[in-house]
């Protein structure tokens, strides 16, 4: 594809990124041993098992698997591409990210929008510390008293960044200009407006609890605010308007550099990410500072959408990190309009979840601090799934006669067979005509199966290529695991091993393939093949194999030098071992059912190599080392 990334930048990038940094920027490393240990953010823990090797740039985590280098992590935590993650970390590391297949009017197109973009953003993060600051002022009484009346910490206040805008006509403006950016720029993400008399600009937001928002990448990009003074005429709240980089272009680049699209952007996506893939699935709420009140309270997976209502791009920006929502919308009639309508989107969508019926007046924010974190989870547990809430939502509405019911029954009908999985969609059926036909199932299908035809579904909103279902993997041999953790640390015995046919001993078929790749990939590379084999690791699909060498390259070697090379030589011996006694077996049953003087002699002649390698390994010259007898069968 044009706009490929040399693989010399790429290494160059990797080179000059501080691991540490990268990371500790998510997650609080301590040091253990000589490597960082912190609460992995890619799952749910209380016991540390996330390690950053800092010498070799990598990380692991030993509870959940995850693992690979410093541009992986930036890909998973932030949910871009592999081009858009080296673009991250190449401004980072100051290193001048250029893609092949370019010509020079495109190349310097993208550089001119990678630049604005990154004014744009240090506009956002001044305005974003003025709020901060102003908070606590006496401007920001009013705004500080709101928030803490409802019932925000200075732990939340300071988590989500909340601030305060003045009650004044220009305060931002005039302090932003006085930081050198320019006015048209305050204008163009809509922190500022021209004044009616065209001289000078004044505040958009004034007189306002403030509260920034950010793309799931954790750029801010807009800001949201709660009017203060109650006035009718004013809007109560108000969000930065959309904006875009001049001259896109480039269609496939689009979410990297468009600016802020409301419509895009799901509010505490950033922040819920980790409570998302803990509690396996995002909880979605409708209001700024439901959001806020149910992190405080525990429930750190609450997001929700920018705008007045659900769109199917802010469900794919949700489905990139999890593929259930829990729909927990206000308990009044707009809200469960609005549940309504979010349920076709997100099933057409691919997403899968639970519909949260709040009983009538409250919200999430004033269920929760009225009856607490557990009985909302408790509301969670009981909830019905998306079909049956929206067949029963539907059923609300009709007039309970036999016409009523089959409009039911095609409107629901139309919205299944949008649902992009097979076996999903068909267990939704069933639920349809387990409700048409009164808990008579039967009588439910033979309803649908005459309505069928004359239905016309809804055009699924799902993306990209379906996900495949890979069969599961087989389980790695302790002495085949053993041998991938030492010839990780040393190339060269990976390359010899390789030479003389050791590698065929290897029965996993997935290691074997990934060692010989390996050691191929290694013996090109001479001197650089360390690096090299913790690129194509780091690059590989996830998976048992990916995990095992990760594994092995990211925490230190128990052994090196000799050492190391007699372990190698112990674990391919027992390899050797236990390859020759399954030829030997098959040999002596050929013999059972044929005898053949030749076959004997062949299986003599293994059995007397079995009995010297055993010899050997028993030897006084060997050194079994604990990790040895471990991995022995």
């Amino acid at each position: 594809m044009a706009g490929r990334i040399p693989e010399r930048i790429i290494r160059e990038v990797v080179e000059r990124s501080d691991m540490v940094a990268v990371v500790g920027d998510v997650v609080k490393l301590s040091r253990s041993g000589s490597s960082l240990r912190g609460l992995c953010p890619f799952h749910g823990e209380k016991t540390a098992s996330f390690y950053v090797n800092p010498r070799e740039k990598l990380y692991f985590c030993h509870g959940c698997g995850a693992g690979g280098d410093v541009v992986a992590f930036v890909r998973e935590i932030r949910g871009l591409s592999f081009g858009e993650a080296v673009e991250w970390l190449g401004e980072r590391c100051g290193v001048r990210v250029e893609r092949e297949d370019l010509d020079p009017a495109e190349a310097q197109r993208r550089a001119q929008e990678r630049s604005e973009r990154g004014r744009l953003l240090e506009l956002n993060a001044a305005a974003q510390a003025f709020f901060a600051r102003s908070l606590h002022r006496p401007e920001g009484a009013q705004a500080l008293a709101y928030a803490r009346k409802r019932g925000l910490t200075e732990e939340t206040i300071e988590r989500f960044g909340v601030g305060a805008a003045p009650e004044s006509w220009d305060a931002l403006c005039s302090d932003l200009l006085g930081r050198g950016f320019a006015a048209d720029e305050l204008v163009q993400v809509g922190l500022g407006m021209p004044k009616r008399s065209g001289n000078g600009l004044i505040d958009r937001f004034r007189d306002r609890l403030m509260y920034p928002v950010h793309a799931s990448t954790g750029d801010l990009v807009a800001f949201g605010g709660r009017d203060l003074s109650d006035r009718k005429d004013v809007a109560k709240y108000m969000n930065s308007p959309e904006s875009e980089l001049r001259d896109l272009g480039d269609v496939q680049n689009s979410r990297l550099w468009k600016f802020f699209k409301k419509s895009h952007v799901v509010f505490g996506l950033w922040l819920a990410r980790g409570g998302i893939r803990r509690e396996g699935a995002a909880l979605l709420v409708e209001g700024n500072l439901d959001v806020m009140t149910l992190h405080q309270a525990g429930l750190d997976n609450a997001v929700a959408p920018m705008g007045t209502a659900l769109t199917a791009e802010q469900l794919a920006e949700l489905r990139r990190f999890t593929e259930r929502i829990v729909i927990c919308f206000d308990g009044d009639k707009a809200g469960r309009a609005a549940t309504l309508k979010s349920i076709p989107l997100a099933l057409a969508g691919g997403l899968d979840g639970k519909v949260v019926n709040l009983p009538a007046g409250e919200d999430p924010d004033s269920y929760v601090r009225r009856q607490g974190e557990a009985a909302l989870r408790a509301l969670i547990d009981e909830a019905d799934d998306l079909v049956t809430a929206y067949i029963d939502g539907l059923m609300g509405q009709s007039d309970g006669t036999i016409t009523g019911r089959l409009d039911v029954a095609r409107e629901a009908l139309a919205v299944i067979a949008a649902i992009p999985e097979p076996v999903s969609r068909e267990m939704a059926r069933d639920t349809l005509a387990t409700l048409i036909g009164d808990g008579d199932v039967e009588a439910g299908r033979r309803v649908l199966g005459q309505l069928h035809r004359r239905v016309k579904p809804l055009q699924s909103t799902v993306t990209g290529a379906p996900k495949r279902t890979l069969p599961p993997e087989p389980p790695i041999p302790s002495l085949e695991h053993a041998l991938a953790e030492a010839a990780m640390w040393n190339p060269e015995l990976l390359i010899e091993y390789r030479r003389v046919g050791a590698l065929d001993f290897v029965r996993h078929p997935g290691l074997k393939h990934a060692l010989t790749v390996l050691a191929e990939r290694c013996e090109e590379a001479g001197a650089a093949s360390r690096t090299t084999a913790q690129a194509w690791v780091a690059a590989r699909p996830d998976g048992l194999v990916r995990r095992t060498l990760m594994k092995a390259l990211v925490e230190p070697p128990r052994l090196e030098g000799e050492a190391l090379s007699a372990h190698v030589d112990a674990i391919l011996d027992s390899l050797e071992i236990a390859a020759l006694e399954r030829y030997r077996s098959e040999l002596m049953a050929s013999l059972h059912r044929q005898p053949d003087p030749d076959v004997l002699h062949r299986a003599h002649e293994i059995q007397a190599r079995i009995q010297t390698l055993k010899q050997k390994r028993r030897g006084p010259a060997a050194s079994v080392t604990a990790a040895e007898k471990a991995a022995q069968p």
